[in-house]
């Protein structure tokens, strides 16, 4: 880059950084003559999470426990024990983003939950 004067892709070869990516950092330090991320806040973008650390970790630990864990169970206990309100959706999503994924569900694990959750 520029103190060394090497080409982006030898850059890009040691250090993994793509060429568009040397170019933003490169226009960071020259606008801000530094390269941390900007002082206001403004790095993170979009809606902020529904779901705080300490109720991700209450998931995950729900689930470490016992891993036949329904949503709408999730759902209840996060909101009786944590006193957090979440969709199930976020839950989901919440999970997924944490590497957690859904396994198919058996012909008797359907019934056990009919029996469990009927009226």
């Amino acid at each position: 880059m520029l103190a060394c004067h090497k080409p982006a892709e030898e850059v890009y070869a040691f250090t993994d950084v793509s060429p568009r990516q040397q170019g933003q950092i490169m226009k960071l330090w020259r606008e801000t003559s530094t390269v941390k991320a900007k002082p206001d806040g403004s790095e993170r973008r979009g809606k902020p999470r529904t779901l705080s650390f300490n109720n991700i970790a209450f998931l995950q630990g729900a689930i470490d426990r016992t891993c036949d864990t329904y949503l709408d169970e999730l759902q209840e206990s996060l909101a009786a024990i944590c006193g957090a309100e979440a969709s199930q959706a976020t839950i989901w999503c919440t999970l997924r983003r944490k590497g957690y994924r859904m396994k198919k569900i058996t012909r008797k694990a359907i019934e056990r939950s009919c029996y469990i959750h009927a009226p």
